[in-house]
């Protein structure tokens, strides 16, 4: 095993651009778990609530390759402070409207913030990070984003039920505005490379970066399984007879957490292959064992299993996007693998809740095993054509 510990990695910088991401995020699990409940109370119908959590993802998505351009072509601690702008003015002003068609409005103008926030911040992680160990610092910064999805909600509802909107609004406000503040404190580690030759005109700003394009397929076909997963695991457990599935939804995100403090590390010292493959039979296996889980202690396996292997898949295919990306197109190769990200778990939800009209839920994870077991067959190619 190749030692790494010589090359430092938890600098300031590293811990300040976590904790600035830790911030965005939570305000935006925070976000996707009140919105929809608050249009609910005002009385808006269940189109409203999706509506607002659709044109959030849309908003972001959509806008990811052009922030990626803008990126690596005007530097990333500037634009990642004028993304925290629009998620802040977007949050202000829904503390005084109750009018739905403006929270639609301002959700996708929190969108368009998350959308730069989070690419720089992941971008800005791959700058800092050394390269020997650029799996590790990945991982790191994908706990963070797990650890915010995980609390997010739960800090949501306890606030809610407690306190009621008015002041979760109130304290989001406070909280949008620490992620700009520990943005003052950063460093541009990478100079912006207008000044060498920016590629101009309006198909530009919509480029993808070739390199990141194998990584991010793969990404893909991984993320259709979780996409599954979220959105259909709970119904499934009650069709067995689980009433209870919050267990899942707890053990599944600590141990994506656990898995992604040390799979870095294994992957910087021994490579991809070794570990990135066991992690696909691992999960995939996972998703074919819920084919036929009955009982708290089948999907409590289920939980472990894919959480391990799903957790450590993400920050691996990150980290492949960006090392087979020049280092001043790493806004672009965290843009492209990103979109991937979001294609394949809101693509992957809305064809398997197709497929599960014909064929019931269960079938959905079977199919779910299979694009996984794709990603197993594609990935020793990919990693032979990358060396």
């Amino acid at each position: 095993m190749t030692h790494t510990g010589r090359e430092k990695l938890w600098t300031g910088q590293f811990i300040l651009i976590l904790t600035a991401n830790f911030t965005a995020l939570m305000v935006n699990a925070l976000l996707l778990v009140s919105i929809p409940l608050y249009l609910r109370a005002m009385g808006a119908s269940n189109t409203a609530a999706g509506l607002s959590t659709g044109l959030y993802s849309l908003a972001a998505m959509t806008l990811r390759p052009i922030v990626g351009h803008f990126l690596d072509y005007r530097g990333r601690i500037r634009l990642m402070r004028g993304g925290l702008i629009p998620m802040i003015v977007g949050i202000i002003l829904s503390n005084f409207t109750d009018a739905v068609p403006l929270h639609l409005a301002l959700r996708v103008l929190e969108g368009i913030g998350f959308s730069v926030v989070s690419t720089a911040g992941a971008t800005i992680v791959s700058d800092l990070v050394p390269e020997s160990r650029i799996t590790e610092g990945i991982g790191y910064n994908g706990a963070v984003a797990t650890l915010t999805n995980a609390v997010g909600p739960l800090v949501g509802l306890v606030l809610i039920d407690g306190f009621g909107f008015a002041v979760l609004f109130t304290c989001l406000i406070p909280m949008s505005l620490l992620p700009l503040a520990v943005s003052l404190f950063l460093k541009e580690s990478v100079n912006p490379s207008a000044a060498s030759g920016e590629r101009t005109g309006l198909k530009h700003l919509f480029d993808l970066e070739k390199g990141a394009l194998p990584a991010s397929a793969m990404m893909i076909f991984s993320a259709v399984s979780y996409g599954a997963v979220v959105t259909f695991l709970a119904a499934f457990g009650m069709e067995r007879g689980v009433e209870n599935m919050q267990f899942f939804f707890v053990l599944f995100p600590c141990t994506v957490v656990v898995s992604r403090f040390f799979s870095g590390r294994l992957i910087d010292g021994y490579g991809y292959l070794p570990v990135v493959v066991p992690s696909l039979i691992i999960g995939a296996s996972s998703l074919v064992l819920i084919f036929f889980a009955r009982t708290v202690a089948m999907f409590s396996l289920v939980a472990v299993l894919y959480g391990l292997g799903y957790g450590i898949l993400m920050p691996a295919f990150n980290a492949l996007a960006v090392r087979n990306s020049s280092p001043n197109r790493r806004g672009a190769a965290n843009a492209t693998f990103y979109i991937a990200l979001d294609l394949g778990i809101g693509g992957g939800a809305i064809f398997l809740g197709l497929f599960s009209n014909c064929w019931g839920l269960a079938s959905t994870f079977l199919i779910s095993a299979f694009f996984m077991i794709f990603s197993f067959a594609l990935f020793p190619f990919l990693e032979r054509k990358r060396r």
